[in-house]
């Protein structure tokens, strides 16, 4: 960066020589001020030392005024107003509060504060600095908001906020698990440095503004703090690709499962039912197209010419799946005409395709943010993995079912940032599987069988597989080989010392090297 603003800053001086002989003006177009829309607002909450954050707003005004707002939580109840006029240079923009310059680097849509000197904060917290710029727009948090709460005395609060721009709102909570549990407020709400207020019969419910969510607060302005804070945050749903594979869960080899495949088809999507097959006969079987509609897949399954019976197929509330229903509760036998046994088409289906650059949800272009974007907090746990070696160290991200089933694990390669995207996913839950039937339970005869193995490498404690046809490795431990598995004359793994029943004991994909 300071190789770029000496060169940035040698050319302003060659163009102001320029501009003395030619007597014409040129503008730097590589700066934040011709190259970047920097005027907006801004907002976040900037690290404190002694309080849960300061709620920061800073507003750029294009005649270069400045507003600049901020709270301590837990610690003021009015914010604290600095105006003024600040300066952009290069990229970077200087305000002065009391005489003290603050600096802040201006990137696409969001300005990186840091301070009187003009150094970026890194390391494990440098994301905590940015501040966001807000959309243009005078409602900027519409859209919906998805998380699961603590309960004392069940699994969990599945908790769904739908802002609107018309400034209103419906917020969803369910108890899971208990009966009656669910309740549905409505009305309106307002935005107050970095509060956003939910204006309901009883108290007013509080959730502090993050960047791509909302920390509930409840009636009191005051944040969670501590090891459970994050489970309170309701993340902003992103946008769910319904084309795919899913199938109800179930990590049972040879139990009952259902199948559902969407296609995108120009402006509409394929939908193709199936299940495992009950005495030689095909449970459920039902082919339909269907289009999108306010995030929703419409599919009508009537078997009648003059009548239409709508089947919503929408994104799962942990975002891994979708949940398939009928809104009138009549319409529900009409999802069982195409099923026996008593089956439905209802339900919930997770996606659980195998490919050389995804699996289920998740896939190669992703950072470690984006993946962790689309799940709730409850459902992740981070942890400090290690390699081979002692000096092997990773940050671990494991990925559960909203039931606490383990079902893979991210990392990224280096540790401390959130902003590099997945290296490797570890998978634990035999549910997911390939194309060619591939999954964690599988033999080496089965992998074999199915794929071309390109090498096979030794660990200290592992033989290793590489199948590069689906950017894969699977290890097996040495214990399990037959004698001679070594060979010394030409320092490689015989094959044929390899039982062909042995399990695998790691299924590792590898996207980004």
């Amino acid at each position: 960066m300071k190789k770029t603003i000496t060169i940035l800053s040698c050319l302003l001086i060659f163009l102001s020589a320029c501009k003395e002989t030619k007597k014409t003006s040129v503008k730097d177009e590589h700066s934040a001020e011709y190259a970047l829309d920097y005027e907006g607002t801004y907002k976040g909450t900037l690290p404190c030392a002694d309080c849960p954050g300061i709620a920061t707003t800073l507003t750029l005004n294009k005649d270069k005024s400045f507003v600049y707002k901020t709270v301590y939580l837990d610690k003021e109840a009015q914010p604290k107003v600095y105006k003024g006029k600040y300066t952009i240079k290069g990229s970077i923009a200087t305000i002065k509060i009391e005489n003290q310059p603050i600096n802040f680097f201006i990137g696409e849509s969001m300005a990186i504060f840091m301070g009187k000197e003009q150094k970026p904060n890194t390391g494990e917290l440098a994301k905590e600095y940015e501040l966001k710029k807000m959309p243009s727009t005078e409602f900027t948090y519409s859209g919906v908001y998805k998380g699961t709460y603590p309960c004392a005395d069940c699994p969990g609060i599945e908790a769904t906020l739908e802002l609107h721009k018309d400034k209103t709102f419906a917020y969803t909570t369910i108890y899971k698990e208990r009966k009656d549990g669910k309740f549905v407020e409505k009305g309106t709400y307002t935005v107050k440095d970095n509060i956003l207020t939910l204006k309901v019969k009883k108290e007013p419910i509080h959730f502090l503004i993050g960047t791509d969510k909302l920390s509930f607060m409840g009636t009191q302005k005051t944040p969670n703090t501590g090891e459970m804070a994050k489970l309170y945050d309701l993340k902003k749903k992103v946008k769910f690709e319904f084309q795919g594979t899913y199938k109800t869960f179930s990590e049972v080899k040879g139990a009952y499962y259902q199948t559902l495949d969407i296609d995108k088809k120009a402006d509409t999507y394929g939908v193709r039912f199936s299940a495992s097959r009950i005495k030689n006969r095909e449970a459920c079987r039902f082919s339909g197209v269907g289009s999108i509609k306010n995030d929703t897949l419409w599919v009508d399954i009537s078997n009648e010419k003059k009548k239409k019976v709508w089947m919503y197929i929408v994104p799962s509330h942990d975002n891994l799946g979708v949940e398939v229903f009928t809104k009138n509760f009549d319409e529900r036998f009409q999802m069982m005409l195409y099923c026996g046994g008593g089956s439905s088409l209802a339900g919930k289906y997770l996606k659980q395709t195998i490919t050389p650059h995804s699996i289920g949800v998740f896939d190669h272009k992703m950072t470690i943010a984006e993946a962790l974007q689309i799940i709730s907090n409850s459902q992740i746990t981070k942890r400090r993995g290690k390699g081979e070696f002692t000096e092997d160290t990773y940050d671990d991200y494991e990925i559960y079912t909203p039931n606490n089933k383990h079902l893979l694990t991210l990392t990224p390669k280096f540790t401390g940032s959130l902003d590099q995207k997945i290296n490797r996913v570890k998978i634990i839950s035999p549910f997911f599987t390939t194309k060619k039937g591939i999954n964690v339970k599988s033999t080496y005869q089965e992998i074999k069988k199915a794929y071309k193995i390109n090498k096979i490498e030794p660990t200290r404690t592992h033989i290793t597989l590489i199948v590069d046809e689906i950017n894969a490795s699977f290890s097996i431990p040495k214990t399990s080989l037959k004698k001679g598995w070594w060979n010394d004359a030409t320092k490689s793994v015989n094959p044929d010392k390899i039982p062909l029943n042995t399990t695998i004991e790691d299924f590792i994909l590898w996207w980004n090297k």
